[in-house]
C-alpha cells in the first residue's frame, strides 16, 4: 500500500469555500481511494491546519470538533528526537522553514515517500531526500 503524508496547504485549501480547484480534486481522489493508501499528518499538519481554522472560523460552516474528527481519520505520526535532531540538519541543508523542516523529516523517518503538497518550498528539499512532491492530480493518479 503506498504511504502518502499530507501537508496543511493541501487540507487548507480544500477546506477553503473558494479554494484551489487542484487541492479539491487532490482530497476528492484521496477520499474515493481511502481504503487503498495510507495516509499520514503529522503534529504540523495539524497545528498549521487548526490555526487556519480559529482566525477564518467566522467564515467557515463547520465546527471545531468536526475539524478534529476529519483530522482524526487519517494516521498519526509522532515527532520522535530522531525527527527533531533531523529537523536541524535540513534547516542547515536547505534553508527550510522549521515547520517544513519537520515535515521532511518525519517522511524520512516513518519511509513515507510521498508528500502531498502545494507548498514549493519543499521541491527541491524533497528531491534531495528522495522525497516525492505531489502537487497535481495527474502526480497522484501516478499511483
Amino acid at each position: 500500500m503506498n504511504k502518502f503524508f499530507l501537508d496543511s496547504s493541501i487540507i487548507i485549501e480544500f477546506l477553503k469555500t473558494n479554494g484551489l480547484e487542484e487541492a479539491k480534486k487532490i482530497m476528492n481522489h484521496l477520499y474515493d481511494n481511502f481504503l487503498s493508501m495510507d495516509l499520514f499528518i503529522n503534529l504540523v499538519t495539524i497545528d498549521e491546519t487548526v490555526y487556519f481554522y480559529l482566525k477564518n472560523k467566522h467564515r467557515i460552516s463547520f465546527s471545531l470538533t468536526e475539524l478534529k474528527i476529519y483530522l482524526d481519520s487519517f494516521n498519526f505520526l509522532v515527532i520522535t528526537q530522531e525527527i527533531k535532531d533531523e529537523m536541524f540538519l535540513l534547516i542547515e541543508n536547505y534553508k527550510l522553514k522549521p515547520h517544513d523542516s519537520l515535515i521532511i523529516a518525519t517522511c524520512k523517518y516513518y519511509n513515507v515517500l510521498n508528500l502531498i503538497s502545494l507548498d514549493a518550498d519543499f521541491v527541491t528539499a524533497g528531491t534531495k531526500e528522495k522525497i516525492n512532491l505531489i502537487d497535481t492530480i495527474d502526480k497522484l493518479k501516478v499511483f
